[in-house]
């Protein structure tokens, strides 16, 4: 059997920075791939070269023998890192835009998938939670005739139980002789691949190369291979102590009680100040309504929210937002320059340049600093700016943590 996928001697810089080093790798039919690796290791620039965004700046790919181009794009259906649909659309328009513009858009699974998760066709994707839009976003790549299905990171916003309920489809597409290359860091979902192929063994120019590939048990017992403890379930974590339930509240409590807002439903709860409480549900249950009008981008319609025994939304927002920092779910401004990105909770704090350097060292994002451009570099192609990997995206809100109080 030929394979899907072929790279021979890939590479790819940036302004001199180097993504993917002589990559060598093939990718038989008929299987789920797991692709791996540490943050900025080369996975989005590898999907992305994959499927024609970017181009090489040497080597060659091959998709079931086909170069990149047109007929290569006709055997891919690719789910990218973020999300890319106008969020004022109804998921019907979506749908009829979709089989408008694929020939192998199957109209017919997609409904049946919508009915499935009980998705209202005429929901718009603004009213709907992270996790709600995540799994339109799949049913859409699903639902194409493809050869080769690209996930760039599917499980993010996805409750546990749904999970279970993609890898289902994807051991569907693979049985009707499909492929799935995935990128993923969540174990749940890479235990269901059938290959593992490992990158890194760092980010940067110390990464873009192939350190390990091999089943699941080859990889729990490689040594070279960073996420094979974690596999094997032989990590070394590190779990903080727990306070007594006695001292849970001795630092104070933010209480909120609300009467019905978007999918909340009334509620009273007291939240500890000076721990930290996980707020968790299935996808639409409630959550990101109510961690927006604990930090006032939503006032409740009726009831409050109280932090230092002060009405929430009595607090000047600029105010509150030196107290509380505020990570959304799309939380890179790509309007913004990365110094804005870092101060977005306290703007004030932008020309403290010793602070800034200080946060970027701490949350390890010094070489993203340099290989950009610097501090003031705009963030987004759109924007005339710099395009951020999944992983490189991540260290941004721990420094939005670290420039509030």
């Amino acid at each position: 059997m030929s394979a899907i996928l072929e790279c021979k001697n890939l590479s790819k810089s940036y302004g001199g920075k180097t993504a993917l080093n002589r990559l060598n790798l093939t990718v038989d039919r008929g299987h789920i791939i797991g692709l791996l690796g540490p943050n900025g290791s080369g996975k989005t620039t590898l999907i992305k070269l994959i499927n024609g965004l970017l181009t090489p700046s040497e080597g060659e790919i091959f998709i079931g023998n086909h170069p990149v181009g047109i007929e290569s794009k006709k055997l891919i259906s690719y789910l990218p890192d973020h999300s890319y649909l106008d969020h004022n659309l109804k998921v019907r328009e979506i749908i009829s835009y979709f089989k408008d513009f694929y020939e192998d858009f199957d109209e017919d699974r997609a409904y049946d998938m919508l009915a499935k998760l009980a998705i209202q066709p005429e929901d718009k994707l603004k009213t709907m939670s992270k996790g709600t839009k995540e799994k339109v976003q799949l049913i859409l790549i699903m639902s194409r005739r493809a050869k080769l299905y690209v996930l760039d990171e599917p499980s993010i916003g996805l409750h546990p139980s749904n999970i279970v309920g993609l890898t289902g489809v994807m051991r569907d597409l693979v049985a009707d002789g499909n492929s799935v290359i995935l990128v993923d860091h969540d174990t749940q979902i890479l235990s269901q691949a059938d290959w593992l192929i490992e990158m890194g063994p760092q980010a940067g120019a110390n990464g873009g190369q192939v350190v390990t590939q091999g089943t699941i048990p080859e990889i729990a017992q490689n040594r070279a291979s960073q996420i094979g403890p974690f596999l094997a379930g032989t990590a070394d974590i590190h779990v903080r102590d727990r306070v007594c339930a006695g001292e849970l509240f001795a630092l104070g409590r933010i209480h909120l009680s609300t009467a019905v807002i978007h999918t909340v439903k009334p509620l009273k709860v007291d939240i500890p100040k000076g721990r930290l409480t996980v707020v968790t549900g299935v996808s639409g249950s409630g959550k990101t309504t109510l961690s927006k009008v604990l930090t006032g981008v939503y006032h409740a319609s009726s009831g409050s929210v109280c932090f230092d025994e002060q009405n929430v939304a009595e607090i000047r927002r600029e105010e509150l937002y030196r107290d509380i920092s505020l990570v959304q779910q799309d939380f890179v401004h790509y309007n913004f320059s990365l110094r804005e990105n870092i101060c977005v909770s306290d703007f004030s704090r932008r020309e403290d340049e010793k602070r800034i350097r200080e946060v970027a060292g701490i949350v390890g994002i010094q070489e993203l600093v340099q290989g950009i451009g610097g501090l003031d570099s705009q963030l987004g192609r759109e924007f005339g700016g710099s395009e951020l990997s999944g992983g490189r995206r991540w260290p941004l809100p721990e420094g939005f943590l670290r420039t509030a109080h």
